[in-house]
């Protein structure tokens, strides 16, 4: 508090800072506090005199305006410590934040800058929410209600500020430099008011340079002075990000001897006009020679610093000539002379092929670095879905995202439970804490106006406590921020999803004539996305349904060959519980961040890699860069850990506490892991897709999985469960012969942990119902959904449990993994990721496909047979050769590695192929689900035609399933006759011709004349009631009881009940087995015959990489988990 010397009196304000009142004068309470407001004032009305000067927008002149007003009311408020002069100071700082959020969200979106009707209802809803702020403010009078809408407001700001960096053209440079300027002085501010005590007695015990340590200390000015040069540094970015998109771009040159920067209007030259002609319609476009003036201290400008926007040329996109010069060429640029500076005429490309992304990258930057290309002026946005058509792969996400969720509806409602449901979350658990008085609750004391000695019966009302009586400590203060700020994060998103939602709804209303798409397949929806390119302006050379999913997939293509290929850290060797897969969703989302989402991530664009990943020269170099954003990853993990934690056990306690209660059994229950999940998934396959195969698969991997025993466990469990059994019996007789027994203490805690007991014990006591089917069997129902096989061992052996076990875990398993996750991802993130960095950069190296009209892709997803198919379907004669061959390659590589005399990177011998045949049975299973689509590839065509014909017509996928022999020999043949192949260029013939057809034609399997052969099969036919569920030689795996297997003796008799997608999904489960059938029998005989002399030293190295990898896999030979690494680093890791 000020002395009763003090000039401006008694401070009269709701907050009194650090800095001690009226010590270096009597007329400034607080001297360093007030006089660091320069710092706010003297750029603010720099930045105004510039923008005023060179006629810049009105806005961004309001912007530094109420940066001026913010630095008069802070200094006002800081020298009198009045409570008017508060107002002043904090009240402004509402209105620039809106102010810029205003300038920010007419540049991101264009259409509140180009609909005068949107523009006024954004100003609107912003000056609402500060006249409502301010209303509250003045009303309740305590500063957290100002520090909540200001939080909420920068949050918001810096979300914008990141779709910028991603979407838009702008300045990272000045983005970051404001960013951790402004923030470093919000970091100094909250010190200043967690440790304001340690400071003052610092200061008054400190007798050692008082005049200099005395200012220094003072955090809350450097506050002042980092916050208010980052604001002013975040306007100059908004400000060149707005003008770069537009045809006058500008520079700003940086005044070192004040720290500023002047605005440096750009010199258009005059030039000509160039036509782009296209097969179906001409536009006009206008290229401009952007000169800059030669200035030479510029720090960052239109030409060299931003970033070129796709969008702006993607509506209206030409197509370049193809080298055979049917086309008409393009013009070249003809500049001319403005002020003294003139350009050379130069040709405008030399590709053969380009699009709407590649146009971007059109001129050479090293000899043409001023080139930009824009939309013909004039256009405008007639429907509000042709915004997004900017970035296809954007676009493409969000037809499907709709279509996922069902329609605009439930995405709207879904989204506004989502953010209700978090402020449920929060304002129920500060209830919990303090709004309830829990010694009256629980008898320890008396309400309050209750006499005592008479009936004490406790109500609502007398365990609530007033919320004006609450008192919220700091630290729970902070959470609240913290979790205001991110519900307002989600706001905006939820707003975002449900506006562009909104847009595509009305393109799949207009342009594919879909109005309720739970009606449409995807598919359907597909091919007529695929029927509307011309209308929705979509200027792709070709666009197939492979096309669209490389756009859908193109980050999910990534994963799953990451995790094919052993790259990512997710394998580990735990103590007392060996070989585990650890990941989870908090971990995936940080492995998405850092590979493909991030501001760091390693693409520059949706669609586009970096190109120094691309360049082996710098491999190093962004192998060392990759592992810095990790550790800054991993340690704002670390920072962020409480909230997380704390977010993670309130949501597991209020989801899964009634579920103990209700059914403690589901804890027991197996899931589909995340692990699973991607490693059953095939390239180009989509989530909907994947969800049915695994959901189809559940029930045989549960039944398989309880098929083996725990004789120690289920002992264990028959005991527990007989005592609790017991407990709970007696608890159940005395509460029905007085209920009074249940007012005990505990009783009701004693019934739940016996019920829970008792629900947990019978998930390891064997299933009461026989087992009728072999392990053999169930592996086989399940590997025919699941298409992969997990491990390479007999179906019945503890290691073929072990490994299923990876992909099909307990929920239980699922709930812990998830729990402490935000303690073991930091973790990963620093210790293990960091040190596969160089592996990474590698494989998106070496596994990323430039594609002209796509961008870059997974090589994988491109189906590329003789480049990346397995040895045995490419070249089987050389297969050993090759083999021992990359063999000795790979030691030599690895050798030379370790000396450190190259830097080629270490990959195994099969680096251009997959594992566990994932690309051929994508490529099989993306032609069934896509039977319309022509693979450009002959020989991709013979494959899966030739492949899908021999999985049909071999005897040995009957025995596969049925290994005890339960077929009978005159029935074997007829049930291999009617699996006839699909014909994938029809979606209409039947899977089953030899049973379906009853009168011959042209295509049945059966001759006409051969009635006495038809007779005959159809007595097989009704003879497949005695297999079970085996109708077709393949075991159903959804039921298994007697109904379905009668509906499945009616679909063989009668063909027409199976619909196409069932056709094709058999024809896909059998097309697995025989897949895994060849690959195991290929296996054994290389095992068996491989036999190849290599010399000493190599036969060394060879020894110590087996060693490894024996270690690594816990000495099996799993084909289904490969390392990516070298010995040594194999040998570190475990």
């Amino acid at each position: 508090m000020a002395p009763i010397d003090g000039y401006w009196g008694q401070p009269t304000s709701t907050i009194d800072w650090c800095e001690e009142n009226y010590i270096t004068t009597k007329y400034i309470a607080e001297f360093w506090n007030t006089i660091s407001n320069l710092a706010m004032i003297i750029p603010s009305i720099t930045g105004f005199y510039y923008a005023y000067r060179n006629n810049l927008h009105q806005r961004f002149m309001f912007c530094f305006l109420s940066i001026t007003f913010v630095g008069f009311g802070s200094w006002n408020f800081h020298m009198t410590l009045l409570y008017e002069m508060q107002l002043f100071d904090e009240i402004p700082m509402i209105w620039g934040s809106l102010m810029l959020v205003y300038c920010l969200m007419i540049h991101y979106y264009p259409k509140f800058r180009e609909n005068i009707y949107k523009n006024m209802m954004l100003k609107m809803i912003l000056i609402t929410y500060g006249v409502l702020s301010l209303f509250t403010y003045l009303y309740l009078k305590t500063p957290i209600l100002f520090q909540i809408s200001y939080v909420i407001l920068v949050t918001y700001m810096l979300y914008l500020t990141i779709l910028l960096l991603r979407y838009r053209p702008c300045n990272r440079t000045v983005f970051y430099v404001a960013t951790f300027i402004y923030y470093f002085g919000a970091f100094l501010w909250m010190i200043d008011n967690f440790y304001c005590d340690k400071l003052r007695l610092f200061r008054q015990t400190n007798t050692i340079l008082p005049f200099i340590l005395n200012p220094m200390t003072q955090l809350h000015a450097w506050w002042h002075v980092f916050a208010g040069y980052g604001s002013y540094l975040h306007i100059l970015f908004c400000t060149h990000s707005t003008y770069l998109a537009t045809d006058k771009p500008l520079e700003f040159r940086f005044i070192w001897y004040v720290g500023l920067f002047e605005p440096m209007p750009t010199r258009i030259a005059i030039t000509n006009q160039s036509n782009l002609h296209q097969s179906n319609d001409h536009h006009q476009y206008n290229y401009q020679q952007i000169i800059p003036p030669p200035h030479s201290a510029t720090v960052f400008s239109a030409a060299a610093g931003g970033r070129k926007r796709n969008s702006d040329i993607a509506q209206n996109q030409a197509q370049q000539p193809s080298s055979g010069g049917d086309v008409n060429q393009l013009d070249t640029i003809n500049t001319t002379t403005v002020d003294g500076i003139s350009t050379a005429k130069q040709p405008l490309n030399q590709q053969n092929q380009s699009t709407y992304q590649s146009f971007a990258d059109i001129a050479d930057p090293v000899q043409n670095p001023h080139l930009f290309i824009h939309v013909a002026s004039g256009q405008k946005i007639s429907r509000p879905w042709q915004a997004y058509i900017s970035d296809l792969d954007d676009f493409f996400e969000r037809i499907y995202y709709y279509y996922r969720k069902s329609g605009f509806t439930c995405i709207v409602v879904e989204n506004i439970l989502q953010l209700l449901e978090i402020i449920l979350v929060v304002l129920f658990t500060v209830f919990f804490i303090h709004c309830i008085d829990y010694q009256v609750l629980f008898k320890k004391k008396l309400p309050d106006g209750h006499q005592p000695g008479t009936p004490l019966k406790i109500t609502i009302s007398d365990v609530l406590i007033p919320f004006n009586q609450i008192h919220l400590s700091s630290l729970e203060v902070f959470f609240l921020l913290f979790y205001a700020g991110f519900w307002f994060c989600k706001f905006g998103v939820a707003v975002h999803t449900i506006l562009s939602n909104y847009a595509i709804r009305s393109f799949f209303i207009e342009a594919l004539q879909i109005h309720d798409p739970l009606l449409y397949s995807w598919q359907e929806v597909q091919l007529r996305l695929i029927n509307a390119q011309s209308q929705c302006l979509l200027r792709e050379t070709h666009l197939d349904e492979l096309a669209i999913h490389n756009r859908l997939l193109r980050r999910a293509n990534y994963m799953i060959a990451l995790i094919n290929k052993g790259v990512l850290p997710i394998y580990y060797r735990v103590p007392l519980l060996g070989e585990c897969i650890y990941l989870t969703s908090g971990l995936e989302f940080n492995f998405r961040i850092l590979l493909f989402r991030g501001v760091f991530s390693l693409f520059d664009k949706n669609w586009k890699l970096r190109d120094e990943i691309k360049s082996p020269a710098e491999r190093l170099e962004c192998a060392r860069r990759f592992s810095n954003r990790c550790l800054a990853v991993g340690l704002l993990n670390l920072i962020l850990l409480p909230m997380i934690f704390l977010w993670q056990s309130l949501y597991a306690f209020y989801t899964y506490v009634e579920a103990a209660k209700r059914d403690p059994s589901l804890f027991a229950l197996r899931t589909w892991s995340r692990y699973g999940k991607w490693f059953c998934r095939h390239f180009n396959e989509l989530d909907h897709e994947l969800d049915e195969r695994l959901n189809r698969g559940y029930r045989p991997a549960a039944r398989y999985m309880n098929s083996f025993r725990a004789p120690l466990l289920e002992i264990l469990a028959r005991f527990v469960h007989t005592i609790a059994a017991i407990l709970l019996s007696v608890l159940i007789a005395l509460t029905v012969y007085d209920e009074d027994v249940i007012t005990v203490e505990h009783v009701l805690l004693l019934f739940t942990g016996l019920g829970a007991a008792i629900a947990i014990s019978k998930a390891f006591l064997p299933d009461p119902e026989p087992n009728r089917w072999t392990f053999g069997e169930l592996d086989a129902a399940i590997l025919q959904h699941i298409h992969y096989r997990p491990h390479n061992y007999p179906s019945h052996t503890i290691q073929a449990r072990n490994a299923m076990g990876n992909i099909f875990v307990y929920k239980s398993t699922t709930i812990l993994e998830e729990l402490l996750s935000p303690l073991i991802v930091p973790y990963i993130l620093i210790r293990h990721l960091r040190s596969r960095s160089l592996e990474i950069i590698d494989f998106f190296r070496v596994y990323t496909l430039e594609l002209a009209d796509i961008g870059d892709v997974c090589t994988f997803s491109q189906f590329n047979f003789h480049q990346n198919g397995h040895r045995i379907f490419t070249n089987p004669d050389q297969q050993k050769t090759e083999q021992n061959q990359s063999v000795v390659q790979s030691m030599m590589s690895m050798n030379t590695s370790k000396n450190g005399k190259n830097n080629a990177e270490v990959l195994p011998d099969d680096r251009n192929t997959t594992r566990n045949g994932k690309l051929e049975l994508s490529l099989i299973n993306f032609k069934l689900k896509n039977p319309k689509w022509q693979p450009p590839d002959l020989s991709q065509m013979q494959f899966i035609d030739l492949f899908t014909r021999q999985s049909c017509d071999d005897p040995g996928i009957p025995n596969l399933i049925f290994p005890d022999g339960q077929l009978d020999s005159q029935m074997q043949p007829a049930i291999v006759e009617s699996k006839s192949t699909i014909d994938l260029c029809s979606p209409t013939t039947s899977a089953y011709p030899a049973i379906i057809e009853t009168q011959p034609g042209p295509s049945s399997s059966v001759r006409p004349d051969n009635i006495r052969n038809q007779q005959r099969q159809s007595q097989m036919v009704i003879k497949t009631s005695q297999i079970g569920d085996s109708s077709t030689g393949m075991l159903e795996s959804s039921d298994f009881g007697f109904n379905k297997t009668r509906r499945r003796l009616l679909q063989l008799r009668y063909g027409n009940m199976f619909s196409e997608q069932e056709r094709r999904d058999n024809q896909m489960a059998l097309s697995s087995l025989y897949f895994h059938q060849i690959v195991s029998e290929s296996q054994s005989s290389r095992q068996q015959s491989q036999n190849f002399p290599l010399p000493q030293h190599q036969q060394q190295l060879s020894q110590s990489t087996s060693l490894s990898e024996q270690r690594t896999h816990g000495s099996r030979n799993n084909e289904s988990i490969p390392l990516l690494r070298s010995d040594h680093e194999a040998r570190r890791n475990l």
